[in-house]
């Protein structure tokens, strides 16, 4: 007995990553693509936001609950060389066979584009071909039968309904040869070697050279909205223009009754503000459903159905939550999560490095698969454990034996408190000054006598000095001063 999909998700501790139907609970997404779909001056549609925002489960939600018929066309690059130019060619070739061999071979009768068509009833048609070729048979075997019977009778009618059969079939086997012929093009036919070439397509604007086979498309099939996406991870802006091009044509044409609609899903910064405004007829921004603010509630509701939750450290999930802002990647992260869990379960596992284990390989996939190989950055980092281990027990002996002169010299202090080393400050200056010493000069004020500078406060101040001033006399008795380098009293 086969389980729903809701039975799955509610039995399993794993969840897709495909997108999801249910997307639009307030119907805020759904009151405005519907206002753009049923405006028939809208034809080019924007749903913007950044990557993991939820763009395409607003889509499919959209999808599920409406009566449009939609062709999707999706055109994620997944080339390791991200920096490396796409040719537009290949976009182009890309768009075209999603769009053109996402209907069935036998509502295109004329495309040039010719697929395999699997045979409807083979069975049937095979014993029809047997019973024409009987009735032929028989026709050219009796050729005077029929001036033999008589008019009106009921052998003459099947003589008639059998002439009609045998004369049928070759009308109808003539009919779908000549459908089939439609855009045959020959470049070439060579009856010395028995070759026929067909006329190979130019690469060059491969939607314009194919217009006709596009318009074509959207006349025998009744899609109403082409959704693509990610169409602006590669950067191409050229492309738009294009397909906006197209647009327009397809809607002119006067058997598609200017029904179809382009709904773009991109990033908000492919086009700067002006040309995004010209360009798109309705722009519909999508409010990301997580971000670095709430992807820890995200991560702890896969946790909550888990015997192993409470094993996992919630201060490392906080921090790890600030660089995890795809939920997708989240949910990747779990399932891989619960797999090694279930293989590498034990007493003595460490469930929250292993989760870390498991975030680093979603989050660095190379690097990851590195470490198989012996290669890597953590690798690197791994390896050199001792080295580092060393060089640390190096630093800190270092930084014990600074501790232990330090210490060694304060033991060898004379003085004993901050007020003997202020003492031993003061007495240096006036020892040196030859002459009795009146008060100190600091930072251009009067001077101050020498018991001014007895508190660690107003100590600081002096020492803080670039030059000492002293004085020798009362300032009342009119005593020149004299001017000390501070460098000469450090000692």
């Amino acid at each position: 007995m086969k389980s729903s999909i809701s039975d799955v998700k509610a039995d399993s501790p794993y969840t897709d990553l495909t997108p999801v139907d249910n997307a639009d609970p307030g119907g805020t997404y759904t009151a405005a693509l519907s206002f753009a779909l049923e405006n028939p001056r809208v034809k080019n549609i924007a749903l913007t936001g950044p990557y993991g925002s939820g763009k395409s489960s607003i889509i499919r939600t959209y999808e599920k609950n409406s009566d449009y018929k939609f062709l999707n066309i999706s055109l994620a690059s997944f080339k390791e060389d991200k920096t490396a130019p796409v040719s537009t060619t290949l976009i182009e070739r890309s768009i075209l066979q999603q769009m053109l061999y996402g209907a069935d071979a036998n509502k295109l009768p004329y495309s040039r584009f010719k697929r395999i068509s699997t045979p409807e009833n083979p069975l049937v048609k095979s014993l029809i071909l047997v019973l024409w070729i009987i009735a032929s048979v028989y026709l050219l075997l009796h050729p005077n039968d029929f001036h033999n019977i008589e008019v009106l009778s009921l052998s003459w009618l099947g003589w008639a309904l059998l002439v009609l059969f045998v004369v049928s079939l070759p009308v109808v086997v003539i009919s779908e040869v000549y459908k089939a012929s439609f855009g045959l093009s020959l470049s070439k036919f060579s009856l010395k070697n028995a070759a026929i070439e067909i006329e190979e397509i130019s690469e060059n604007s491969i939607l314009n050279r194919h217009l006709d086979e596009i318009i074509y498309f959207f006349q025998a099939t009744n899609y109403n909205v082409v959704v693509i996406e990610d169409l602006d991870r590669f950067g191409d802006p050229d492309i738009f223009v294009k397909l906006r091009e197209i647009n327009k044509l397809i809607n002119d044409n006067e058997k598609t009754d200017g029904r179809i609609k382009f709904l773009y899903a991109l990033k908000d910064d492919m086009f700067a503000h002006e040309d995004r405004a010209k360009f798109f007829d309705f722009i519909i921004p999508v409010v990301p459903i997580i971000n670095s603010s709430n992807s820890l509630d995200k991560m702890q509701e896969r946790l909550k159905e888990h015997d192993f939750a409470k094993s996992i450290d919630e201060k490392f999930l906080r921090d790890v939550s600030f660089y995890i802002n795809d939920l997708r990647l989240i949910h990747n992260i779990f399932n891989e999560f619960v797999i090694y869990y279930e293989h590498l379960k034990s007493d003595n596992l460490n469930v929250t490095k292993l989760l870390s284990m498991m975030i680093y390989k979603n989050v660095y996939p190379n690097d990851f698969e590195s470490l198989h190989h012996s290669s890597g950055v953590l690798y690197s980092i791994c390896n050199k454990k001792y080295e580092f281990i060393r060089d640390n027990k190096i630093k800190l002996k270092q930084q014990l034996d600074d501790l232990r002169s330090t210490i060694k010299l304060s033991i060898n202090e004379r003085a004993q408190s901050v007020n003997e080393l202020i003492n031993s400050y003061i007495g240096h200056i006036v020892i040196h000054a030859g002459r009795p010493v009146y008060g100190i000069i600091s930072n251009g004020n009067r001077s101050l006598p020498l018991s001014h500078f007895a508190s660690l406060e107003r100590f600081k101040l002096l020492i803080n000095e670039s030059s000492i001033h002293i004085t020798i006399s009362p300032p009342n008795q009119g005593g020149a001063g004299n001017k000390y380098r501070k460098d000469l009293f450090r000692d």
